[in-house]
C-alpha cells in the first residue's frame, strides 16, 4: 500500500516465516492463510479451467493510446497554434519537468506497475522521427520532498512542498526561456503530479497554484515565443489566471497511463483531432468553488468537528448557473481541430405511468477541412419546479466521429429518471407535471439547440 519498503520486511513475510520457526506462530495459522487463498484460486478458475491471459500485448497498447488521446481536452487555440506542423518547422522546445516524469505509480494506493509508460518528451521525439530538432529544458523541478502541515477537523492534511532553490530555480528558468526564444514552436509540459500538494490521496492542496513557480515560468516563455503550447497533466483544475490571457494554446492531457507519450504527440502534430471534454468545472479562482464560495471556516477548514458543505445540491456548473459565476472553462467544454454545426432537433416524449422518456433527433454536421468527433450534450431544465432544482442538469450525451462535409443524425435516449428529482419523505424519485426545456450543446455554456415537452401526469418511479 504504498509504503516503499521491500517485500520481505513485510509483516507477513520474512517476520512471519520468523515467526513460524521459532515457533510464535503456530503452522495452523499458516495452513488457514493457504486453505482461504487456495479456496479463491479454485472459485476463479485460476488453478484450472481458466483461459489463459495476456498482458501488455499490442491490442492493450492500442487501446491505451487511444484511450488517453481521446481524453485529451483542448482548452484554447488561439490563433490556431496546434496541430503543429512539421513541414514548417526545424525546432522545437519541449519544456518542463512533467514532459520526462511517468505517473502511472500513482499516490500510495493509486499505484499500479506498469510494464512501460512512455513519457511526452519520448513521445514527441517519436513522432518528431528527425524530421525537426527536439531540444529539451527542464524549466521547473517539482517538489520532490512530502512535508505535512495539520489536520483539519475532518482529518485531512495539508501539505508543505519544497521545490528547487531560488537559485537552482532561476538558473532552470532562464536556460528554458533562452530555449524557447531560440526555437520554432514550444511545447511546455507542466501541471502536478502524484505528490502531497499536488494530485495524492490523504493530502488537500493548499490552492489552485501551480507547483514550482510554473506560472512566472510559463508567462516568461510565452513572452519569449507567442507560438507555445501549454500541456497541463494533473488530474484537477489549476489556476491559469498569470499566463493564459497571452498564451495561444493550452490542453489539459491529465494523467495517460502507459502510452500517454504517442497520445499527446498524437493531437499536438495533428494525426488526430482532439475530442475530450472537461467532466468538472475550472473555476477562475478558488472563490468560485462552491466549497469556497462564502470564504468562511466552517467550510475550510471546518468548525467544530464538522465540515459544512453548504452547496447541497448546487455541486460544480450547476453553482455557476444558480449564482451567475463565470468559469474559466465550462463544464463538458473541449475544442477541436474542425467545426461542429448542429441542427433539426426532433424531441419526442413518451408518457408513461412509470414516468416519461423521451428520445432526442439532431443533425450534427462536421464544416470544417479535418476528421473530427464531437461530444453531443443533452441537459434538462424544469421551467417550474416544485422543489429547489438545479437550472440544468446533464442527462445525455453521444460521441460522434465526422468526416469532413459529412453529417450524421444523432439519437439521445432520456429516461424518467432525466425528469426525476429525488423526494426525501417518500424515499423514491418523483417525475412532477409540468414543462422541461431540453438543451443541446458542446458544453454546459455552449447550448446551440432548444426545445420542450410537456408532462401531463406526474409520476412516482419505482
Amino acid at each position: 500500500m504504498g509504503t516503499g519498503k521491500p517485500y520481505d520486511q513485510y509483516f507477513l513475510a520474512s517476520p512471519f516465516l520468523a515467526g513460524l520457526k521459532d515457533g510464535t506462530f503456530p503452522v495452523s495459522v499458516l495452513d488457514d492463510k493457504v486453505r482461504r487463498n487456495l479456496r479463491m484460486l479454485i472459485a476463479s478458475g485460476g488453478i484450472d479451467g481458466r483461459r489463459p491471459g495476456t498482458i501488455n500485448t499490442k491490442a492493450h497498447q492500442d487501446v491505451a493510446l487511444r484511450v488517453a488521446r481521446d481524453g485529451i481536452v483542448l482548452l484554447k487555440n488561439e490563433p490556431s497554434v496546434l496541430p503543429l506542423d512539421l513541414a514548417k518547422l526545424k525546432t522545437i522546445a519541449v519544456i518542463g519537468d512533467n514532459a520526462i516524469r511517468r505517473f502511472a505509480a500513482g499516490g500510495n494506493a493509486a499505484g499500479v506497475k506498469a510494464f512501460h509508460e512512455i513519457t511526452a518528451l519520448d513521445g514527441i521525439v517519436a513522432r518528431v522521427g528527425g524530421r525537426a530538432d527536439v531540444v529539451f529544458s527542464q524549466g521547473y523541478r517539482q517538489p520532490a520532498r512530502r512535508g505535512f502541515g495539520q489536520r483539519d477537523v475532518a482529518g485531512v492534511r495539508t501539505s508543505d512542498l519544497t521545490a528547487a532553490s531560488p537559485e537552482e530555480a532561476k538558473e532552470l528558468g532562464d536556460r528554458a526561456v533562452e530555449t524557447a526564444r531560440r526555437a520554432d514552436a514550444v511545447i511546455f509540459v507542466g501541471g502536478l503530479t502524484h505528490q502531497s500538494g499536488g494530485d495524492d490521496e490523504g493530502a488537500d492542496r493548499r490552492d489552485l497554484s501551480l507547483s514550482a513557480h510554473q506560472d512566472d515560468l510559463i508567462a516568461r516563455i510565452v513572452e519569449a515565443n507567442p507560438r507555445t503550447a501549454v500541456v497541463l497533466i494533473a488530474g484537477s483544475p489549476v489556476d491559469m489566471t498569470a499566463w493564459l490571457a497571452k498564451t495561444p494554446a493550452v490542453l489539459q492531457a491529465w494523467y495517460g497511463g502507459s502510452e500517454a507519450g504517442p497520445a499527446l504527440a498524437s493531437v499536438v502534430f495533428g494525426d488526430v483531432s482532439p475530442s475530450g471534454k472537461l467532466p468538472c468545472t475550472f473555476p477562475k479562482s478558488l472563490a468560485d468553488s462552491p466549497a469556497h464560495a462564502a470564504g468562511l471556516a466552517r467550510q475550510f477548514p471546518g468548525e467544530g468537528g464538522k465540515v459544512s458543505y453548504d452547496e447541497g445540491l448546487l455541486v460544480g456548473y450547476r453553482w455557476n448557473d444558480a449564482k451567475a459565476v463565470e468559469p474559466l472553462f465550462p463544464f463538458g467544454h473541449g475544442l477541436s481541430y474542425t467545426r461542429f454545426q448542429y441542427a433539426s432537433l426532433q424531441p419526442k416524449l413518451t408518457p408513461s405511468a412509470d414516468g416519461p422518456s423521451a428520445t432526442l433527433q439532431l443533425q450534427v454536421t462536421n464544416t470544417g477541412e479535418r476528421e473530427g468527433a464531437e461530444v453531443v450534450q443533452a441537459y434538462v431544465r424544469p421551467v417550474k419546479a416544485p422543489v429547489t432544482r438545479p437550472e440544468k442538469e446533464l442527462k445525455a450525451f453521444a460521441k460522434v466521429l465526422l468526416e469532413p462535409g459529412e453529417t450524421k443524425t444523432v439519437t439521445l435516449a432520456l429516461g424518467p429518471r432525466a425528469f426525476a428529482y429525488y423526494d426525501p419523505e417518500a424515499k423514491a424519485w418523483r417525475v412532477a407535471k409540468g414543462r422541461y426545456e431540453l438543451l443541446v450543446g458542446a458544453s454546459s455554456r455552449d447550448i446551440r439547440l432548444t426545445g420542450s415537452v410537456e408532462v401531463a401526469q406526474a409520476a412516482l418511479l419505482k
